[in-house]
Parts: C-alpha cells; structure tokens; sequence
C-alpha cells in the first residue's frame, strides 16, 4: 500500500504495466482494498479500547512503547480510511477517474485527487513503518535499561523525517517536471 509503484493506478502518466492492472477488474481490486481495509480499521480500533478491568481513569503513566503503539495505531487508521476513500471514489465515481488523460487535457482535480490520496496513504503505511522501527530499538532498549520518554523527541524526528523524506522522493520520481507528464 505504501508503493510508489501503484501511484499511477489513476494518474495521467501510466505506463504498460499500470495500464494492464487499471483494465483488469479494477472493481475488483477497489473492492478488495476497501474489504481488507475495513477489516483493519475495525480491528485498530478494537486493539485501541479499554480491555477488561482498566477503566481509561487508571491506566498507568504513558511510557514511550505505548505512546508508540498509540502512534502505530493512529498511522494505521489514518491509512486504512485513505485506502477506504480512495477505492470508494474510484467504485462510486468511475466518471471522475476516467476524466484523467493526459491527451484530452482534462481538469486539474483527478489527477490532484490521485496524487493527493497517494501520498496520504504512502505517508501513513511508511511512518507506520518507521514507528514498527522504533518500537523494536525501544523494546531493546528498554530490555538493556536505558529508554525512557526522552527518546520519544527522536523518533518522532526519525520517523516522521524519514517518511516525509521517502514519500517525496517517491512522488518526485514519478511526477517530476510535471504532474501531467
């Protein structure tokens, strides 16, 4: 999901290959990413709620490792209803998707939509990623005695730097000089 690669599935400059997937039962796939997506937001959410016999007025003091599962969490809902959204408007909206041509010169907002809900979830899965990261350095750390809260400032600079840095890369790769070309 967080493949520069599927970017061009409703973008202007598609190649053979994305070509290939946009004609091959693209209700199919939408259906399927809005499935499995579901399925994970509701499971997110669940993770996320009081379990049985902690009222939300005790939990213990925040510690890094669970203020990072909170983050992991957040990352994956936010992606999770990127996913939703974007397959909805493809299913619901097949007009809109199939004005994107980089022959007929068509409105700005496809391509802006396509774009734009391509570095949301890009962004999301891969800070989601870096937090998985940063939970497992502070698992060790905290294994070896010597994580605390303090070491939360950096991984939020490494994580969110980190994807912020991949997903312009990525988007700058594909798009660069132009959107439509």
């Amino acid at each position: 999901m967080a493949s520069p690669r599927l970017e061009t599935y409703c973008c202007p400059n598609q190649d053979a290959a994305t070509q290939l997937v946009m004609n091959f039962q693209p209700e199919v796939f939408c259906g399927v990413c809005i499935g499995s997506s579901s399925i994970n937001l509701l499971l997110t959410v669940l993770q996320l709620l009081p379990k049985k016999g902690q009222s939300p007025r005790k939990m213990p003091k925040a510690s890094s490792s669970s203020t990072i599962l909170l983050l992991i969490s957040i990352c994956d809902i936010l992606g999770s209803l990127g996913m939703i959204f974007r397959s909805s408007v493809w299913l619901g909206f097949p007009g809109f998707i199939a004005n994107i041509s980089v022959v007929n010169g068509t409105s700005v907002w496809p391509s802006v939509f396509c774009v734009g809900s391509a570095m949301w979830i890009q962004l999301l899965y891969s800070a989601g990623f870096w937090w998985l990261f940063c939970y497992a350095v502070d698992s060790y750390l905290v294994v070896r005695r010597s994580a605390g809260l303090s070491t939360i400032v950096l991984y939020h600079m490494m994580t969110w730097g980190l994807a912020v840095m991949l997903c312009v890369e990525g988007i700058t790769l594909l798009y660069y000089p132009s959107l439509s070309r």
